[in-house]
């Protein structure tokens, strides 16, 4: 059978024509008789539809764009230089483009078609589908000894400019643990985001082997493969004393943690005492904010909550990127930039150490703090 892939055909001999007899004939059914055409005819697959309910799924042909696909999909780049969720987020978009390829041949792929491509795809956002095709294109472009990246010639994608993830306020802080008591699996989990800053999927694997005998909190990113260094059962940096509410967070993860008696490998677990699922691990965790009347706020908000007290306290751009994982200056600017452009414009000394309204901070002198630590 050339090009089409067909179950439940039972071969019978031949046609006085030659082609081949086949029954549609599935486990534990009757076999029906097919027509006397060749398997790739249109009246036989259609007639194979009739019968199964299904359509169908074609083989790529040779020089197709589907199988240039399905060659990245074995590639190095693919299988062991991006993220498990990098992974996830993008296999869809390179199935959509596998599917409707089956035909098209490589040789005609130009940037139009990948620019049509990118606007009209139903997978993901345009600039994820944009980064996709950039990345097999370079790989096509090695394995293929293309002289041109044809993705080199497109443009930046705009998408509407959002704040994204919106930073929890210090009275959602308290209002969240004044309702999920310390010893819950979702407290835990709170005070594990908000003192690391770290991606709900980052904390979901923290086990207590992540808690080192030299104090400190080691774990590596999911999303980027970094090591990252919290601290925990050591001294603070010194602009951490500038402002209270850090060393107050510490003090609570350290209860929520003292709390759990039956130890499991992970530290956040179901009430089975299961692992949490890296993929259900956020709808968990915004049904728990919701539940405690806290609406519209994410686990990474937390991480952006953890930025901003660091901001407060008068850390400098790198000294937040080595606490929450950065690894743009940029990115962390998009973070704070906007409480950071606040605090510079006060008009004092004294009310430049005075957060804004958003999280109500009070500060304190370092030795005030010291002997409060």
């Amino acid at each position: 059978m050339v090009g089409v892939k067909l179950k439940h055909l039972s071969p019978s001999g031949h046609f006085p024509s030659g082609n081949p007899r086949f029954y549609y004939r599935p486990k534990g059914q009757k076999g029906k008789p097919m027509p006397d055409l060749p398997t790739d005819h249109p009246k036989f697959i259609a007639k194979y539809t009739e019968l199964s309910g299904t359509v169908p799924r074609q083989s790529p042909k040779t020089g197709s764009l589907a199988i240039a696909v399905m060659a990245y999909k074995k590639s190095d780049h693919w299988l062991t230089e991006l993220s498990e969720n990098t992974r996830r987020v993008r296999l869809p978009i390179m199935d959509e483009i596998q599917d409707k390829t089956f035909r098209f041949s490589i040789e005609n792929l130009t940037t139009p078609i990948i620019k049509k491509q990118i606007k009209e795809g139903k997978k993901s956002n345009p600039r994820i589908r944009k980064q996709v095709w950039r990345a097999m294109c370079k790989f096509w472009k090695d394995e293929y000894n293309w002289e041109t990246d044809p993705t080199d010639a497109i443009e930046t994608i705009k998408t509407k400019k959002t704040r994204g993830h919106i930073p929890w306020t210090r009275d959602e802080v308290d209002r969240y643990r004044a309702y999920w008591a310390i010893g819950t699996s979702q407290r835990t989990a709170f005070e594990l985001l908000l003192w690391t800053g770290a991606r709900i999927g980052d904390v979901c694997m923290l086990t207590w082997q992540s808690i080192k005998d030299d104090g400190w909190i080691e774990f590596t990113q999911i999303k980027t493969g970094d090591d990252v260094f919290i601290p925990f059962n050591v001294a603070l940096p010194d602009f951490a004393y500038n402002n209270e509410n850090i060393q107050h967070d510490l003090d609570q993860l350290k209860q929520a943690l003292h709390s759990i008696n039956e130890r499991h490998v992970s530290i956040v677990t179901t009430s089975y005492g299961a692992n949490r699922s890296v993929k259900g691990a956020s709808s968990w965790f915004a049904k728990s904010a919701r539940e405690a009347g806290i609406g519209k706020r994410s686990a990474h908000g937390l991480r952006k909550a953890r930025a901003l007290e660091l901001v407060y306290a008068k850390a400098t751009h790198h000294e937040i990127g080595a606490w929450t994982g950065h690894k743009s200056l940029k990115e962390i600017e998009r973070y704070t930039g906007e409480y950071r452009k606040k605090q510079l414009l006060t008009s004092s000394k004294e009310e430049q150490k005075v957060p804004t309204d958003i999280n109500n901070v009070q500060l304190f002198t370092n030795k005030e703090a010291k002997s409060n630590g």
